[in-house]
């Protein structure tokens, strides 16, 4: 093995702000070994505006993969109905 994704998504449920630290967390051990961990931006599907903006925070550190439950709070993945989640939502835009 060369690399592993690391990702805590059960995490999620419990909010952006939770998301963020483990973002950062992640961030900090994916700087200090690059070559061996890949983080994953952890968003609760319920954040609404601020999961999006976490969601643009972790691109600009250099995340490349998106950790989400498959629902959470009343929401589902992949949604039902649209919102900042959903396929092909301008929220996602190239961010990854």
């Amino acid at each position: 093995m060369d690399a592993t994704v690391i990702h805590l998504a059960q995490w999620n449920k419990k909010g952006v702000g939770v998301c963020r630290e483990l973002n950062d967390g992640f961030a900090e051990l994916a700087q200090e070994h690059p070559d061996r961990f890949i983080p994953c931006v952890h968003l609760p599907l319920s954040g609404g505006a601020e999961a999006i903006a976490e969601l643009d925070r972790a691109a600009g550190m250099g995340f490349r993969a998106v950790a989400l439950l498959s629902s959470e709070g009343g929401f589902t993945w992949p949604p039902r109905r649209s919102g900042p989640f959903s396929p092909g939502s301008p929220s996602w835009g190239s961010r990854f």
